[in-house]
Parts: structure tokens; sequence; C-alpha cells
């Protein structure tokens, strides 16, 4: 939606303004209840002196298999299409293919096979 929202008769219409903290266009809450608490998850903060409570009950994060890493998405390499997050990808040199660290030691054994060493720097082209 873009603009101010329309009030509704009848409903209280009163606006919490949270801004873009990653800038990808969206807000992000953390839960700061205890680890494998029940019911909602919450983060609570001031504003204006004033408490403010956000509650939700589902979790949009997800872990990246191989770092274990909490992220908003996962990436998926070029190669196998595996999914896994963007700081575990590795673009091969000479080629715009984000790869997974097995695609790349094998793109890296491919290269020692016709090459006789891995790819570098001054072989990109």
């Amino acid at each position: 939606m873009l603009g101010k929202p329309e009030d509704v008769p009848g409903e209280c219409n009163a606006w919490l303004l949270l801004g873009d903290d990653y800038g990808d266009n969206s807000t992000t809450c953390r839960c700061k209840l205890p680890e494998g608490h029940e019911g909602a998850h919450q983060e609570k903060f001031m504003r204006n002196d004033k408490p403010v409570t956000i509650q939700w009950w589902v979790d949009e994060s997800v872990i990246c298999p191989v770092c274990k890493a909490r992220i908003a998405y996962l990436s998926r390499c070029d190669q196998c299409g595996r999914e896994i997050c963007y700081d575990c990808l590795d673009m091969y040199p000479g080629s715009l293919m984000d790869l997974c660290q097995k695609c790349y030691a094998q793109k890296e054994k491919e290269a020692i096979k016709v090459n006789g060493k891995p790819m570098n720097k001054e072989d990109w082209k």
C-alpha cells in the first residue's frame, strides 16, 4: 500500500510506523522471549517513552543448513540448486555462478584436471 491508509468507521485507526531496518523494504521483529516458549512470539520496545508490544505467531526466519545462521531467506546454488545462505555461496572465478562449497570444490577439481591448477583471478575472463 502506498500512502496513508483509509480510516475505518468504528475502529480506532491509530498508526504505528515501523522503518525498513535492512534496506530490503521490510521491517524485522525478533522475539525476545525465552527459547522454546509457548504461545505467540513477542518484541517489546519504547517509542516516545511509551511501551510498544508486537506479537505474532509464525516464525518467518530460516536456518542455513551449512553455517546454522538464522536469516530472512535462503539463496540457491546455481549448479545443484541446494538452498543455503548467501554467505555460504562463493562466486566461481571466470563465471557468474554462485556455488555451494561442494559444487565449488568439484569445479576446482575439474579446473586442475584441465589446467593443472585451480582457477584464480588471472584466469578470469
